[in-house]
């Protein structure tokens, strides 16, 4: 009995090796051969170097010396793989504060930043003020009461989420003043803001394969090369940099495939609001034309699954605006050079960080580029970065994040870069790339 129950055994463990081989085993193996890699196995090696480079020049401050040494070093990475680069500067006016006086309830504070527009020109706030604790529970406050009052709060790293409450006017002070009016739900104020415009310049830096022409196609990938303030900016943005010149070297490589320009983009004073990509977008609205694809790479050195913008079809083109304040905001910073003011947002604001552009063939494009890959990634809607610029001006646009835990601080330092990110980022951007190419060919 036993011995006829082995054989039984046996014979169904052939059966199961039979089908292994037979049907499993190939399968496997093409799947392993869909995964294989594009872009060379020293990518991530070559791009993290290009960002410890970047790093020893110091913050790249939008306007500094430092974020042109950058510029000029990227610049020189692109000649030397054979392509033509140039370095086009911009102009911008930037509102400086040279007093800001606060009178609060018979105390005498000085802020440490605004939400406010400062192409207004409004320089006196006077009345009632609710004092607003960004780390108090969500339904603390009735956001409808706000709107289109002024707030006293703290941390402005904040200031994103205390935007939900539409307020006309954001005064910032430190912690140790928050504590003094904490205590109190409002209090009348008055604040006097004085200040001056100052003019500054930062660049951009164009490079591209191939000639341009009137019926030639263009696809355009960029990444901004400025850092925030006092930030080394290895993930935000030298990653993306990185990433981006050693794209630059595997296409060239690979020219005789391209039937598209392809033109790369380091752009400058992203950090004052994508200024450096609006100011490209209207210099250059004719080759525009021609462009069938801007994509961004923008900190892409962190250690989670980041995300691709896919979501939200096409929609919120705005209408162009031709008021004053309109052509101030589309042409200025939306923050301080000091960082100690950021913009609110304003109708033109709001139409232009709510406009995608991801029409159905730039989302099979993106969701084959994922699943060929073997990589993980999250869809998104606005990750808000260059790409915005491009999206408003009508161009198909889309973008690649895989942030760190440190933007916008002296510890987003190159230790902390994920080089299996730069990997991920770069193999996605080259897929997406070259379907993109190949969709022109037809």
């Amino acid at each position: 009995m036993q011995t006829k129950f082995y054989k039984i055994i046996d014979r169904r463990i052939n059966v199961c090796l039979l089908i292994l081989s037979i049907f499993i085993i190939p399968f496997l193996a093409n799947a392993q051969k869909s995964v294989e890699l594009l872009l060379p196995p020293d990518f991530a090696d070559k791009a993290f170097s290009h960002i410890q480079d970047l790093e020893t020049f110091g913050p790249r401050q939008a306007g500094s010396a430092n974020e042109m040494q950058a510029a000029t070093y990227i610049q020189q990475q692109f000649l030397e793989m054979g392509l033509t680069a140039e370095i086009e500067m911009f102009e911008y006016e930037s509102f400086e504060f040279q007093s800001l006086d606060l009178e609060s309830t018979d105390v005498h504070i000085t802020p440490s930043g605004l939400g406010f527009t400062p192409y207004k020109n409004e320089r006196t706030h006077q009345g009632t003020a609710i004092i607003v604790d960004p780390e108090a529970p969500a339904d603390q406050y009735i956001a409808d009461s706000i709107v289109g009052k002024t707030i006293i709060s703290y941390d402005m790293s904040r200031h994103f989420q205390l935007l939900q409450y539409q307020p006309e006017l954001i005064i910032y002070v430190d912690s140790i003043d928050f504590l003094k009016l904490k205590d109190v739900s409002e209090t009348t104020f008055h604040l006097i803001i004085e200040g001056t415009y100052v003019k500054l310049k930062s660049p951009n830096v164009v490079a591209q394969i191939g000639k341009s022409s009137d019926d030639k196609k263009e696809i355009l990938i960029g990444a901004h090369l400025d850092s925030y303030r006092d930030s080394p900016g290895a993930g935000d943005n030298g990653s993306g940099i990185g990433v981006m010149l050693e794209l630059a070297r595997f296409l060239k490589q690979n020219e005789n495939q391209l039937h598209a320009v392809v033109k790369f983009i380091a752009f400058g004073a992203e950090e004052l609001g994508v200024l450096g990509s609006r100011k490209y977008v209207s210099a250059h609205k004719e080759s525009l034309k021609n462009c069938a694809l801007f994509f961004n790479i923008d900190d892409v050195g962190g250690d989670g699954t980041g995300s691709i913008e896919t979501k939200g079809g096409v929609s919120n083109l705005p209408e162009s605006l031709d008021d004053d304040l309109s052509i101030k905001l589309v042409q200025e910073p939306w923050e301080g050079v000091g960082s100690l003011w950021r913009v609110l947002p304003e109708a033109c604001l709001m139409n232009f960080i709510t406009t995608v552009n991801h029409p159905a063939w730039l989302v099979t494009a993106v969701e084959e580029s994922v699943k060929e890959s073997g990589l993980e990634i999250k869809y998104a809607t606005n990750m808000g970065s260059d790409q915005m610029s491009f999206s408003v001006a009508g161009v198909v646009s889309s973008a690649i994040g895989i942030a760190g835990e440190n933007p916008h601080t002296p510890f987003d330092t190159i230790e902390k870069v994920n080089k299996q990110s730069l990997s991920k980022a770069g193999e996605l951007t080259v897929r997406i790339v070259l379907k993109t190419n190949r969709l022109l060919k037809k």
